[in-house]
């Protein structure tokens, strides 16, 4: 099989290259998927380049933390989910943007059939100074959490500035009110879950979905071997969708 690999930190569109790899077998408590699509991610390409807190490669290091396949095989001791059924993959490690990929199976989440392959990433908005998300940090992040109201929350998930935020030069400010600003990592916090919470999650998100209200675009699809090209697309100034890489399976 195909898979995107690096064996130094550096410049993705540099140092990511695709490999043949021995096809991967599932362990205990382990499913292999038929990956279908994996989003070029912020998360992704910082993991590349050595930035990204909490996971630590081991080179020569796979690559991709989200997407989407087809439950391919399973390993000992799993009994769902069963071949054939689609899922979101969650990849801790990294290792979706190939093939195939081997994980252990609390990480996939089902996806029903109604639902199209590229609307397994979630979207979220924001509303005034009630409430807040926020991937960027650094001036942007400050900006939103001094609009915050007095009882402002605000959800901090991402860092693609790398630089801080100030929660405000007026103690003033910070001590009035109750603001509140929380951050979130879905490697630390996903595993956390029991089944039953997972598959409340998974139903919530579907039916927003389903409605409407959590909805993204793909800009443009990529084969593994243009894995230089989409990298360099997923960081390109005025970029409107998410990139998506879609290997070709029996090619």
């Amino acid at each position: 099989m195909k898979a995107i690999r690096f064996a130094r930190y550096g410049e993705p569109a540099k140092e990511l290259a695709v490999q043949e790899c021995p096809l991967p077998e599932p362990g205990k408590g382990e499913v292999r998927v038929r990956m279908l699509a994996s989003p070029v991610n912020p998360s992704d390409l910082s993991f590349v380049r050595g930035h990204y807190a909490g996971v630590q490669p081991q080179f020569p290091s796979p690559v991709g933390f989200e997407g989407v396949g087809m439950v391919d095989a399973l390993g000992p001791q799993v009994q769902r989910p069963v071949p054939g059924q689609r899922v979101a993959v969650v990849n801790e490690k990294g290792g979706n943007w190939a093939d195939y990929a081997v994980v252990p199976a609390p990480f996939l989440l089902a996806v029903p059939d109604d639902l199209p392959d590229e609307q397994v990433r979630r979207i979220v908005g924001h509303e005034g100074v009630k409430y807040a998300i926020d991937p960027v940090v650094g001036e942007t992040g400050t900006q939103m959490y001094q609009a915050l109201g007095e009882e402002g929350r605000m959800l901090v998930y991402g860092s693609l500035t790398g630089e801080p935020i100030r929660v405000g030069a007026d103690p003033r400010f910070i001590l009035a009110g109750r603001r509140i600003l929380e951050v979130f990592w879905l490697g630390y916090w996903l595993p956390r879950l029991d089944e039953t919470a997972q598959r409340q999650l998974v139903q919530e998100i579907v039916t927003l979905m389903r409605e409407g209200i959590l909805v993204t675009s793909a800009a443009r699809a990529f084969s593994l071997d243009e894995i230089g090209t989409a990298v360099t697309q997923a960081e390109a100034t005025g970029r409107q969708g998410k990139i998506l890489l879609v290997p070709q399976h029996g090619s």
